[in-house]
């Protein structure tokens, strides 16, 4: 006879809500995909922002300052599963929407605008 305690029901409820947020949190970029993401995020952020645009330094810098942010936000709420669905569709998810206003979002909150 094993001695050998029998898992308690709640136990397997609450593994079992990590295993489904593990999931739907999705497989973290490694630093490379990560670099590669925020690098690419801030220059297209850059280019929209100051496309056809006569900036002031202040002004340039301010989009840069946001840009950069927005690009380092934006690869940490993506993950492998985002990129896999890029490269299988040659379009961004569904919700890519929503990651975009997050990392926009938190930008114009961190930076005060």
């Amino acid at each position: 006879m094993s001695s050998a305690k029998p898992i308690k029901p709640f136990l397997l409820i609450v593994l079992s809500l990590l295993s489904v947020a593990a999931i739907a949190a999705g497989t973290p970029l490694n630093p490379q995909e990560a670099t590669n993401v925020a690098k690419s995020a801030t220059e297209s952020c850059v280019r929209r922002n100051e496309a056809g645009r006569n900036l002031t330094a202040e002004q340039g810098a301010g989009v840069r300052a946001y840009c950069d942010c927005f690009g380092r936000t934006l690869a940490k709420l993506t993950n492998r599963e985002h990129l896999a669905e890029l490269q299988r569709s040659g379009s961004m998810p569904a919700d890519q929407p929503a990651r975009v206003k997050q990392a926009s979002d938190q930008c114009m909150n961190e930076l005060g605008r």
